[in-house]
């Protein structure tokens, strides 16, 4: 299934590629929808192209519930960060961010994109697919991860 609990949406862009797999992981690995401010997080996707596509690139957007963007990130205008995708393999990509944001809920989106004689092409999206609840910094959840690292650091 796509996402953290959301269901999947209609397909966006050409087509050309779907997403298969997509989540939103906390810096230990585990599948999370919760966060304090300023933690780190990976979104994980995985997507699988139709036919080969020598430039592509990745977006993602995190937005508040009445669509005001809190935070973008795309490597369409990094030429480093551009990869080739062959079709029918399952292709991987990690993006990692910091949640810097104020507590409340927010939405994550992500597209899938190739340039194309220097236009953007979208060949598949998800909005919103994971929904990203950023709590207050003191509370319960940051009681328990203050003990979880003071565990590690005894070696229990």
């Amino acid at each position: 299934p796509l996402g953290n609990g959301l269901l999947p949406q209609p397909p966006l862009g050409t087509g050309e590629a779907r997403f298969i797999k997509a989540g939103l992981f906390d810096n230990r690995g585990l599948s999370r929808n919760a966060f304090q401010p300023g933690e780190d997080c990976e979104v994980r996707l995985s997507f699988v192209a139709d036919k080969e596509i020598p430039h592509a690139s990745f977006g993602i957007v995190v937005q508040t519930h009445n669509a005001l963007i809190a935070y973008g990130f795309n490597t369409v205008s990094d030429p480093q960060a551009a990869f080739s995708c062959r079709p029918g393999i399952e292709h991987a990509a990690v993006i990692r961010l910091d949640l810097n944001l104020t507590p409340g809920t927010y939405y994550l989106s992500a597209v899938l994109s190739r340039v194309d004689g220097g236009r953007v092409v979208s060949l598949c999206g998800l909005e919103p697919f994971i929904e990203i609840t950023i709590t207050e910094r003191l509370g319960v959840f940051g009681i328990s991860n203050l003990f979880a690292s003071f565990s590690q650091s005894r070696g229990e």
